[in-house]
C-alpha cells in the first residue's frame, strides 16, 4: 500500500474520531471532490490516489480546523491539523518524486540545434 493512500485512510478514519463519520461514497465526493465511487475503486484497486484528490482533502481538512476553532474545540482542532500537516507532507513527497530526474530528450534535436535556431530567430 503506497503511502498517500495509507493516509488517505487514515485521515478518513480520524476524521471519525473527531467527530465526523463519512462512509466511503460520502467522503469520495465531498471530502475529495471525485465520484461517489472513488474510495471503493482505490480499495479495490490499490491505485495510488490523484495529488488533485489529496489537495481537495487538505484544502477541506484546512476549513474544517477553522470551523471546530470558532467552535472552541481545540483538541478537534489539534488533531484535524496533525492531519493536515501528515497530508501535506505526503504530498509534497509524491509530487516530488513524480518529476522525473532530468527533461525527456527522446524524439529532440541537440541543444546546439536548438540554441542556434532561436539564435535566428532573436538575432
Amino acid at each position: 500500500m503506497s503511502k498517500l493512500i495509507k493516509i488517505l485512510f487514515e485521515t478518513k478514519d480520524k476524521l471519525g474520531k473527531v467527530g465526523i463519520e463519512l462512509s466511503d461514497n460520502k467522503f469520495s465526493s465531498l471530502m475529495l471532490s471525485k465520484s461517489s465511487r472513488y474510495v471503493s475503486w482505490l480499495r479495490a484497486t490499490n491505485h495510488e490516489p490523484s495529488l488533485t484528490c489529496m489537495l481537495s482533502l487538505y484544502s477541506r481538512l484546512c476549513v474544517l480546523g477553522e470551523r471546530f476553532e470558532q467552535s472552541g474545540k481545540p483538541k478537534a482542532v489539534k488533531q484535524i491539523n496533525e492531519m493536515a500537516d501528515n497530508l501535506w507532507d505526503a504530498i509534497r513527497h509524491a509530487s516530488l518524486t513524480q518529476i522525473p530526474k532530468r527533461r525527456p530528450t527522446t524524439g529532440r534535436r541537440n541543444q546546439s540545434q536548438d540554441v542556434a535556431e532561436v539564435g535566428g530567430i532573436v538575432g
